[in-house]
Parts: structure tokens; C-alpha cells; sequence
């Protein structure tokens, strides 16, 4: 098997100790784990995140640590060269802030928005690589994340440019990634200051996710911000958005602060890979796993 995370995990997280009644469970998953050469060996803090967003379920843990390291294998645009010089380059056409509030269901929010509209800038696999790396230190540091996320994402500024940049190969990974891979339990996947291009985006979407991830997906224009707020109380949205919290300006310094905090874990993470050389079975590649091609400008013209 791969090294361990050269025990990180529990430098970063040491204040958390894996708790007694699910001591057995995690140590099954470890005793399966030695079975499967082709995975890498994890920690046990990061085998009890997975086990929580999986409904403290072994089975469907498994399956998810499967998926989870599988799809980071083949698709280093995601998931390759997370440095700090990387991250700051996407935050300069980006924001994706982690609020500090929740829901009264105890859901935490995070909000996504272009910090710069020029369409030239604008690139998915960044986005989809800076999104998943805050997804990674949420999953840790928020300790009650079993709970729940939901996510908006801010259509300002968003335009039939930035559509044209899509690639199919690049959605398709990332779907697959949220839907079968991240490690949050999502609750809600709000599009806000939603524009008629909405409706095209979802429509090409909708075919590649499950039915489940696509029932999350909830539309808000500029002027039907109260249905938002029967879900996500306005007061604990940025004060951008005429709420409470910090401006989108102010929490993104406090998520490139993150960031580059995690700059040793995230080189530590990248070792954590499979090793197709010894997977039970067939290898698997890229195009067995993701198998698509094209472009969506051809989609989008037609």
C-alpha cells in the first residue's frame, strides 16, 4: 500500500479521537483496506469522516473510498499541483467562501461566485479544483458537517461566454465527483441571481446526474430571493447579498488564509493515489471511468 498521509491528519486534527462505539467499525474498515493493494492507506481520522458521510455504513464506505480515490487518481485537474500559487491564481477571478453560520437544520453554507467576469480568465477544472479543495478542509474542521451542506452557487456576472469554455469531459468529472465522491453530505444546490441560461445548462446536466443530486438543485433569480430565504435565512448570507455575515471581499482573504495553511496537507494528500498496477481484476483509465468527449459549443449552437 501507499505511505500513510505522514500522519497530518492528525497533526491537524488532533483535538478529535475516534469515538469508542465506532472504534470496531473503523478498524473492519482498516482490516478491509489491508485487502485492497491498490488503494492507499489513510488515517483513521480520515476513515471516520468518511465513515460519517456515509451514514456510519462499512458498505457504503467502502464503495465511496472505491470512488473517492479512484476518480482523484484520474483527474489531476482536480486534483494534482494544490499549491498556494495555483489556488491564488484561480482567487483572482473567483470567490468560494465557507460562511459561518447554518441553517436551522444545522446546514453549513458555502457560496461561489466570479470575483471577475472577464470571460478569458474563466476555467471549470480550476473552479471545480479550488471548490474541492475547501470541500477537503471543511470536511475536517467542521465537526458536525454530518449534518449537511448547501452550496449557492451566484450566477452575477456569469454569461454565454463562460458556458462556451465548459468542456463535457471536465462537468462529467466534476458531477461525478459531487455526486459519488465528495466528502460532504449535501442538502441543497442553490443557483442564485439565476439567468435564462440556467434552464440550457441544466438541461444538457441533467442526463449525466443521479435523480437524487439533480432534486437538490433549487432556482432563485434576482427577484425571487424569499424562496432562498425559507431555506437559508437572509441574515446569514454575506452582506453582499444583504446579509450578516462578512462581505464575499473580506471572506475570501479568510479562504486564501485557509488555503495556504493547508499548503503541506495538500502536497501530503496528492500521495494518496491508486495504484492501477495492482487493482484486483482489469486497470482501470480515464475513459472507462469519465467516457466522454466533445464539447458543449457544438451543443450549445445546436
Amino acid at each position: 500500500m501507499a505511505p500513510i498521509i505522514s500522519n497530518d491528519l492528525d497533526k491537524y486534527f488532533s483535538d478529535v479521537d475516534i469515538p469508542d462505539e465506532l472504534r470496531d467499525d473503523i478498524d473492519s474498515l482498516k482490516a478491509w483496506l489491508e485487502k485492497q493493494p491498490h488503494l492507499p492507506k489513510v488515517s483513521d481520522r480520515q476513515l471516520l469522516v468518511f465513515f460519517n458521510v456515509n451514514q456510519q455504513s462499512t458498505e457504503r464506505t467502502k464503495k465511496f473510498l472505491e470512488c473517492h480515490y479512484t476518480i482523484r487518481t484520474h483527474a489531476p485537474d482536480f486534483f494534482s499541483n494544490r499549491t498556494v500559487d495555483e489556488f491564488r491564481n484561480i482567487a483572482d477571478y473567483l470567490h468560494l467562501n465557507i460562511l459561518a453560520g447554518k441553517t436551522v437544520e444545522g446546514h453549513k453554507l458555502e457560496v461561489i461566485s466570479l470575483k471577475d467576469f472577464t470571460v478569458s480568465k474563466f476555467n471549470l477544472a480550476q473552479c471545480c479544483k479550488y471548490m474541492f479543495a475547501m470541500s477537503d478542509i471543511a470536511s475536517h474542521e467542521v465537526l458536525d458537517n454530518n449534518k449537511g451542506w448547501r452550496i449557492l452557487f451566484d450566477m452575477n456576472g456569469f454569461g454565454l461566454g463562460h458556458f462556451l469554455r465548459f468542456h463535457p469531459a471536465v462537468v462529467k468529472k466534476c458531477i461525478l465527483y459531487v455526486q459519488d465522491a465528495l466528502p460532504l453530505q449535501l442538502k441543497g444546490i442553490h443557483i442564485i441571481n439565476a439567468i435564462p441560461l440556467v434552464h440550457q445548462i441544466l438541461a444538457m446536466v441533467k442526463p449525466i446526474m443521479k435523480k437524487e443530486v439533480y432534486d437538490l438543485i433549487q432556482i432563485h433569480t434576482s427577484s425571487e430571493w424569499e424562496s432562498l430565504y425559507k431555506v437559508v435565512p437572509q441574515e446569514l448570507l454575506p452582506s453582499d447579498f444583504g446579509g450578516k455575515d462578512q462581505s464575499m471581499d473580506q471572506l475570501h482573504g479568510n479562504s486564501l488564509k485557509k488555503l495556504e495553511h493547508y499548503a503541506n496537507w495538500f502536497k501530503e494528500e496528492e500521495k494518496l493515489r491508486v495504484d492501477e498496477t495492482k487493482r484486483h481484476g482489469h486497470a482501470k483509465d480515464p475513459s472507462e471511468i469519465f467516457g466522454i468527449e466533445g464539447s458543449f459549443r457544438k451543443l450549445c449552437v445546436d
